[in-house]
């Protein structure tokens, strides 16, 4: 294990023994690249002043909150909250939360598998030599689209989030891995106000849906920004809690229902149900299952 990652775990664990035994198990199972990437990313924070304590306390400040809002939805069968307006200010324009929010995130990114797994398959199907123009809807982290611009051969990179704290930790990151003649946008924008008239060639949105009141409307708004043969890259959860996840899919035909009544189809899918779960007990206990979607318009 690489001293960065060693010196990470240690400072997590220090104040969540519960941890140990699951961060040990999980680092051994890092490939070769998957570790070096999360080396970088702790060297690329500590460039920006922000230390392996820091980065420690941000994922277990995800953590403990992800437990919070799990053992919430065990007993009540419902988000704690619905509205975006019930957490606006609290998450999204705090700055302070949206900076832990957003290095837990990208921690996790590295340390829990289904995160792993979704970002191996985003970087598995995504076009490597296709041309034109990539949009991400919420970036958070900003690991998807570097990884796109690292892989990819698009002509332009955009990005767009509600958060300012989001944007501003995207530009950041882009800054320091941007390859001469990258072009870029990176800005804060409300998704369903863009152009219609605009197409992209690649889609991606990963961890929004769960976000919105109304995915319906997300996803419509995809199929319009799309052509025939954009690449569509959707990543969501089911039964999932978290103290910002405002809509409820709770279970896997929930969310095909309401992709296919949005003008899109599911071309392939990467299905993760709950630990040592099959798909089916997962579904009948209410536990969460992640998704990963590519998509199309019908």
């Amino acid at each position: 294990m690489k001293e960065n990652i060693d010196l990470l775990v240690q400072e997590i664990i220090k104040d969540n023994m519960i941890q140990k035994k699951f961060l040990a198990s999980e680092v051994k199972k890092l490939t070769e690249e998957e570790e070096n990437n999360l080396d970088q990313y702790i060297n690329y924070c500590s460039s920006i002043n922000v230390n392996t304590k820091y980065l420690a306390d941000s994922y277990n400040t995800l953590v403990n909150d992800s437990v919070r809002e799990q053992i919430f939805f065990d007993k009540h069968q419902h988000y704690r909250y619905t509205n975006y307006q019930d957490i606006k200010s609290s998450i999204y324009m705090n700055q302070h939360y949206m900076q832990y929010y957003m290095h837990g995130l990208a921690i996790s990114m590295f340390l829990w598998p289904q995160h792993r797994k979704y970002m191996q398959y985003f970087i598995d199907t995504i076009p490597k030599y296709k041309r034109g123009k990539y949009l991400e809807i919420g970036p958070g982290h900003g690991l998807y689209i570097k990884n796109a611009i690292k892989y990819c051969s698009f002509d332009f990179y955009e990005a767009i989030d509600i958060s300012p704290t989001s944007i501003n930790l995207v530009k950041l990151m882009l800054k320091s891995i941007i390859r001469k003649n990258t072009h870029y946008h990176v800005h804060q924008k409300y998704f369903l106000t863009m152009d219609n008239s605009k197409k992209y060639d690649a889609i991606i949105m990963s961890e929004v849906l769960e976000h919105v009141e109304n995915p319906t409307l997300y996803l419509k708004k995809t199929s319009k920004l799309a052509d025939t043969d954009t690449y569509i890259f959707i990543t969501t959860c089911i039964n999932a809690a978290m103290l910002d996840h405002i809509y409820l899919f709770n279970s896997i035909k929930h969310l095909e229902d309401i992709v296919s009544k949005s003008g899109l189809k599911i071309k392939n899918k990467l299905i993760i149900p709950y630990k040592n779960k099959t798909l089916e007990e997962s579904e009948k206990l209410k536990l969460p299952i992640n998704i990963a979607m590519l998509l199309e318009i019908l």
